[in-house]
């Protein structure tokens, strides 16, 4: 399992969570009559054909005008092209648990289902929204036989910023950290956590914690990145992001000084053999970057400095 579908996993294992992604974007009516005090985490695993498991990223049952509608959520980090096929199953093997355990409604009908697909990936999602699109025109009476499915996507780094205004706390601060462009973005905006995500619900405060790990690694692999247990371990980051900062100063320091030192060795001694230029950017310290430079002034070839056998 991606790492990101296990992270958010457990941030949309809590029902605060649920509710701030259904009132943050799914902005219609029957959103705000939904008794979310008595959201109820349901199964999402399948038995599928040929008895093959079959699970989905989570399904929660909401109350709602007497009765009850479902909301299945699939969290995507790629755009995946047949996702309206994929739900298709997830919908038809739930609606088969709900024949077979008898959770029809009172008219004996199947209930609704809110499709969602929660987008974090760097390109915008492309996949059809509708079944509808992935299968060929038929003609006549055929073509009214046609499945119908249509699905809603949040594509986090696409959301306009002003939609996150006057939106649950919980939901803003998510996307926000997921489009951050800096690691000093993303720390800055990981300071608010500890006082945004309530102190009464310290399993999702964890689940922050965790999942916050999980993005710093992700976005800037580079970073050092210690495994957070508690969102007041969120301080220790600033301490990082400074050890970080120097180190790549350091870096960039040591990879300007290679170019130019490359320029330079092949102005004097003509086109480079790839032995001399990978040896010289096997050289990652600047202290020895600057002795081969010293050696150069001297060096009446390659082999003198030590980049040919």
């Amino acid at each position: 399992m991606p790492e990101h579908d296990r992270g958010y996993r457990l941030l949309f294992s809590h029902a605060s969570m649920v509710e701030a992604l259904l009132r943050a974007f799914v902005r219609e009516e029957w959103v705000d009559q939904i008794d979310f005090a008595s959201l109820e985490k349901v199964g999402a695993s399948f038995v599928g054909p040929g008895l093959r498991d079959r699970h989905g990223d989570g399904i929660w049952k909401l109350s709602w005008n007497g009765g009850a509608v479902y909301l299945l959520l699939e969290f995507q980090s790629t755009s995946y092209r047949f996702m309206a096929l994929r739900l298709l199953t997830y919908v038809a093997l739930f609606y088969e648990d709900q024949i077979r355990n008898k959770e029809l409604t009172s008219e004996g009908k199947l209930p609704p289902v809110l499709l969602l697909v929660l987008y974090n990936g760097n390109r915008p999602w492309t996949a059809p929204r509708e079944l509808d699109a992935l299968i060929a025109p038929a003609p006549g009476s055929l073509g009214r036989t046609r499945p119908r499915l249509r699905y809603l996507v949040v594509d986090e780094r696409r959301v306009d910023p002003g939609e996150l205004d006057g939106v649950s706390d919980l939901m803003a601060i998510l996307v926000r950290i997921e489009t951050a462009r800096s690691p000093e973005d993303l720390v800055r905006l990981a300071e608010s956590l500890p006082s945004t995500v309530p102190q009464e619900q310290p399993d999702l405060r964890r689940a922050f914690a965790a999942w916050l790990s999980q993005v710093l690694r992700r976005s800037f692999p580079s970073f050092s990145v210690p495994h957070l247990n508690e969102l007041e371990e969120i301080a220790m980051l600033e301490e990082n992001l400074i050890a970080w900062r120097k180190r790549k100063e350091r870096e960039d320091q040591a990879k300007g000084m290679q170019r130019a030192l490359l320029r330079i060795l092949e102005r004097r001694f003509g086109p480079l053999p790839r032995t001399a230029r990978r040896k010289v950017e096997a050289i990652r310290s600047t202290e020895k970057l600057n002795q081969l430079a010293d050696r150069l002034l001297a060096a009446s070839s390659l082999r003198d400095l030590g980049l040919m056998e």
